[in-house]
């Protein structure tokens, strides 16, 4: 058998993995995965592995992530994952505690902050949500988006 394809009938690869402009997207959490994990230096620590997903606009469907360390030898650093955790929650509206079920569960739309961090170290430029916010209005409904009804993103907004 072997490869032998002909080039011309497999579409041109898109460039849907290009960073998302530095901004405000309506997003839903997609993937919530808790894991264990050891540092370079040895520390153990457990995080959340977050994937969100634009509900509607230009954007939508378009994926960005976070992790979110909430056990960790360092103190700051679980202080740090644990306040992303408490604001993820309280924008979902959240009851009960906080879990990787509950955080799924909503199905509600958020506001996700997006920014570029500058690479350090040799390592490149990134992506993350830096924050997370309750939408005024949840421009998803029924589990569908409306593109029509996403948030408009005032260009003037600080959004750091």
């Amino acid at each position: 058998m072997g490869l032998n394809i002909n080039p011309s009938s497999i579409a041109a690869p898109s460039n849907d993995f290009a960073p998302l402009p530095d901004g405000k997207y309506p997003v839903r959490v997609l993937e919530a995965v808790e894991e264990a994990r050891t540092a370079q230096n040895g520390n153990e620590y457990e995080q959340v592995k977050f994937t969100f997903e634009v509900c509607c606009g230009e954007n939508k469907g378009r994926r960005v992530w976070r992790n979110a360390i909430f056990a960790h030898p360092n103190e700051k650093a679980g202080e740090i994952g644990l306040s992303f955790l408490r604001s993820l929650f309280d924008a979902l509206g959240c009851d009960g505690n906080i879990t990787t079920d509950t955080l799924l569960g909503s199905g509600k739309c958020v506001e996700a902050v997006v920014r570029t961090q500058k690479g350090t170290n040799g390592y490149p430029d990134r992506q993350e949500v830096a924050f997370i916010n309750r939408l005024k209005e949840q421009p998803c409904g029924d589990g569908g988006c409306d593109a029509s009804a996403a948030p408009a993103v005032d260009a003037s907004d600080d959004i750091f």
